[in-house]
């Protein structure tokens, strides 16, 4: 089929660690900034200890490490 023909072609020309690299920086930037959100309402609601709130990134950040390693 003519896709499969294509996405081998994308992926002999090298495109794809490319598109991987712009991949995970687009998501990183998302992670980030879902990171702040997260952390500015757990801190207005009261949900979290300010002081804790670094262990709490600390290991979302671990675990998105991990899951796009």
């Amino acid at each position: 089929p003519l896709g499969q023909k294509l996405w081998e072609e994308y992926a002999q020309r090298g495109a794809m660690d490319e598109q991987l690299v712009r991949s995970r920086a687009l998501y990183r930037r998302r992670c980030e900034r879902l990171l702040a959100a997260l952390e500015r309402t757990l801190r207005e609601e009261g949900l979290v200890d300010p002081a804790r709130m670094g262990a709490v990134r600390d290991e979302l950040e671990h675990e998105w490490a991990h899951d796009h390693a």
